[in-house]
């Protein structure tokens, strides 16, 4: 695809190769949460709290003594699920944009 060395174009297509996943599933939950008539509010906050809670995990195991090795590879677990909370609070925020119109489902329509 890239035959030569670009740091830039490599770079964006990683972090498009990486959320573009992320994206999908968040709008396939946003749309059942749609067609099953459920708070997504409340269905966000569910994630949000199984996020919360691995990110307390990642937070009392942090590190400060052993190697190097070691206590960047804790720190660097801990940001990068910090990371993750905020890009769910971004790709929910995404997906409610591009679900924003009423999608009606399981409806028949009747023509008169």
């Amino acid at each position: 695809f890239i035959t030569v060395f670009n740091p830039f174009k490599m770079g964006a297509l990683l972090i498009v190769k990486l959320l573009l996943p992320f994206a999908l599933v968040s709008l396939v939950f946003g749309i059942i949460n749609k067609m099953l008539h459920v708070n997504t509010t409340g269905s966000f906050y569910v994630v949000l709290l199984a996020t919360d809670v691995m990110a307390l995990n990642f937070f009392f195991l942090v590190k400060d003594s052993g190697s190097w090795l070691e206590i960047g590879t804790s720190i660097s677990h801990f940001c990068g699920t910090n990371g993750f909370i905020l890009m769910h609070i971004a790709l929910f925020a995404l997906s409610e944009f591009i679900l924003r119109k009423n999608l009606t489902f399981g409806t028949k329509k009747h023509h008169e």
